[in-house]
């Protein structure tokens, strides 16, 4: 995995802002996603956006606790399962480098007056270890 966790004040930092600003974040997300690449919105046309966005957030979550796990199988597995389900909502490979974009403008969105390199950098590593972890869709 590529993700570098060296800096444990960036991390503590970023999943305390995620936790904070959680709702900011899914808003912002779903928005430029849809504004942005309106091509999207048959992925999400039987989908309760509230509820979706109440998923982002708990997928959130979720990652930071497993990223602070000393075991990186449990969040490659999380990952790998969430590729899976992905799959159902008709997401494709095509998708994922513009959600990837999407997430980052998302994150330093709520990120404003903290962002710098420390944090580009962790969230672009973050961000191509999920993607490339959702996208191998656990051997599917």
């Amino acid at each position: 995995m590529r993700l570098d966790r060296q800096d444990p004040i960036v991390f503590m930092c970023t999943k305390e802002i995620m936790r904070v600003h959680s709702t900011e974040f899914a808003d912002y997300f779903y928005e430029e996603l849809l504004r942005t690449h309106s091509d999207l919105a048959t992925v999400f046309r039987n989908t309760d956006l509230s509820q979706q966005k109440e998923k982002l957030i708990e997928g959130v979550h979720r990652i930071f606790e497993l990223l602070g796990d000393a075991e990186e199988k449990k969040l490659i597995k999380y990952l790998n399962d969430l590729g899976v389900r992905h799959i159902c909502y008709e997401v494709t490979e095509k998708h994922y480098p513009v959600m990837r974009e999407v997430l980052l403008k998302a994150v330093k969105q709520v990120h404003t007056s903290e962002w710098n390199h420390e944090y580009e950098t962790f969230w672009n590593s973050l961000s191509t270890t999920i993607i490339d972890c959702i996208d191998r869709k656990s051997g599917v």
